[in-house]
């Protein structure tokens, strides 16, 4: 979703430079992109946080196989 509102986002800012006394609520457009950039950026820290929980979850049952066998 946020890759989508940063695009849009694009071309609603392309739009204000172009004729910017046609259009009203660029704030709006401005916070919008910077709530794209902050879910971007959670969402990766929370892919991260996943990828490590699993790499040391299979590693804990790798050490755990190896006690046994």
């Amino acid at each position: 979703m946020a890759i989508t509102s940063l695009v849009i986002s694009k071309e609603a800012v392309n739009l204000n430079n172009n004729s910017p006394n046609h259009y009203s609520g660029y704030g709006n457009v401005i916070a919008g992109r910077v709530m794209a950039i902050i879910g971007m950026v959670l969402s990766s820290i929370f892919l991260i946080f996943v990828i490590i929980k699993y790499a040391l979850v299979g590693m804990y049952f790798l050490a755990i196989n190896k006690l046994f066998d």
